[in-house]
């Protein structure tokens, strides 16, 4: 069964990917999957500063493993 992720869940999901460096790609890629509710969960303050340090570290972890 493949059951798509609640916003939030796939919000964190690509945060923790390495391939967003900001909650900005993170919103951006959303709205091209097709969650229409991107803006509502991803607005508060605590939510935005979780995701934009998942994002740095995340990024930061995947430009080690490749040496960049």
């Amino acid at each position: 069964m493949n059951e798509r992720l609640t916003t939030l869940e796939r919000a964190f999901q690509l945060a923790k990917s390495g391939d967003c460096v900001s909650i900005t790609q993170v919103r951006e890629k959303l709205k091209k999957e097709g969650y229409s509710d991107w803006q509502s969960h991803t607005k508060g303050p605590s939510i935005r500063a979780q995701l934009n340090a998942l994002c740095a570290e995340a990024t930061k972890a995947k430009a080690a493993e490749t040496g960049a």
